[in-house]
């Protein structure tokens, strides 16, 4: 995901957008929040996740307000629907990779994971996406947690699956 990120930056700058006006810091989220909510050039915080989450990074505008340039805006998305849009002029295999992706990857435990998908009905049906989403669907290799090939297993990641086993070899 990180790299793939990376891309999207690297996408927006050859499309023209200046570099630095959307950042990607790969990091836990208190550490970004450590280095981000106090900079006084803090122009917005946009935001997938928890609610209990939204209202520290809230807190932490609100402690700094009075060292930003201007006022950030800050917008969260806590505990809804995310939804993945098909265009009719979108490449039907990118579309379909990437609804699966949207949904699957991090075993859907992220709570930008897809959950709704809008396809126009031209493209479902008899356009087969319907077809190469269910096949595309099947094909993901399932295993398990201690397999990190497996694009699913029990947890997101080699990080979750040591902190859970902490916690299993402390009740042992």
């Amino acid at each position: 995901a990180a790299h793939e990120s990376w891309l999207l930056m690297k996408i927006y700058e050859e499309a023209g957008l200046p570099p630095g006006v959307i950042n990607f810091i790969p990091c836990d989220g208190p550490e970004a929040s450590k280095m981000v909510l106090p900079h006084k050039d803090l122009g917005g915080v946009a935001f997938t996740g928890s609610t209990g989450t939204f209202q520290k990074i809230w807190k932490g505008v609100a402690e700094n307000i009075d060292t930003y340039r201007s006022y950030p805006r800050i917008s969260g998305e806590t505990g809804g629907k995310n939804f993945h849009f098909i265009h009719e002029s979108a490449d039907m295999e990118s579309a379909v990779n990437q609804t699966i992706r949207g949904a699957f990857d991090y075993q859907g435990q992220k709570c930008s994971a897809t959950s709704r998908l809008y396809v126009p009905s031209e493209m479902w049906g008899n356009g087969g996406f319907r077809d190469r989403l269910v096949e595309g669907t099947k094909a993901l290799k399932m295993g398990c947690s201690t397999d990190f090939e497996s694009f699913l297993t029990a947890v997101i990641d080699q990080t979750s699956f040591n902190r859970i086993k902490t916690y299993l070899d402390s009740a042992k």
